[in-house]
């Protein structure tokens, strides 16, 4: 059986975080899986995996040049093999939840200035979206937008006052002596278990097709991880 192949970008590893744990819940289940960063991809083409998945993160309203370089280049081997790709943001974070509430788990009750703040930021999801498809090909319909994290602790003194300043326009965590992880695991370990099932990954040749939650699905409650 032919293996699965993950490809990544990241700046400060917690895109890399995801696809790994995404690839160590697909071995656990017996599927042989592949993990490259697009950065250094060498290989000519793809039609020796079974599938792909693809991750990146948004940085200055824009993913990965790498990611956009790789699926310019591999595009209708992409779309053959049906990949996906999770788009990791901030703003993702505030539209799953406000914030702040997610910040210091406050159950405070919404307000109509964080509804229209979390609509703001779903249109910034879907533009950067919008941006990637313009720029590659890749369809709208397959990107999967999925929280990122402050991760204070990996920034470079300028990054950090940069990153500081957003996450506070935006009603985040801005204390940088600790990182803030907005990433919903659950989801994420959802995803894994529902890509395992699909017939040409799983070693028992069983199971439901993919039903990734994309832009028109219903949004799970955030799960907050803080790494101190």
């Amino acid at each position: 059986m032919k293996p699965y192949l993950v490809v990544y970008a990241t700046r400060d590893g917690h895109t890399f975080r995801i696809a790994d744990h995404i690839a160590d819940a697909l071995r656990e289940r017996r599927i042989e899986v592949r993990t490259r960063n697009a950065a250094s991809w060498q290989a000519d083409g793809l039609f020796g995996y079974s599938g792909v998945l693809l991750l990146s993160p948004v940085h200055g309203g824009m993913h990965a040049r790498e990611m956009i370089r790789f699926v310019r280049s591999h595009c209708s081997e992409l779309l053959e093999l049906s990949a996906r790709m999770l788009s990791v943001s901030l703003h993702q974070a505030r539209v799953d939840a406000p914030l702040d509430r997610v910040a210091r788990l406050d159950p405070a009750p919404e307000t109509p200035q964080r509804a229209d703040e979390r609509r703001q930021s779903e249109q910034k999801v879907r533009q950067y979206a919008a941006m990637f498809c313009a720029e590659t090909g890749f369809p709208q319909s397959r990107i999967i937008p999925v929280a990122g994290a402050l991760v204070y602790s990996r920034y470079g003194l300028l990054k950090r006052l940069v990153m500081q300043h957003i996450a506070g326009q935006m009603g985040a965590a801005h204390d940088t002596t600790r990182d803030y992880d907005y990433t919903n695991w659950r989801q994420i370990d959802q995803l894994a278990a529902e890509l395992a099932q699909d017939p040409r990954l799983s070693v028992r040749g069983t199971g439901e097709p993919f039903s990734f939650r994309h832009f028109d699905q219903p949004r799970p409650a955030p799960h907050l991880h803080r790494v101190r």
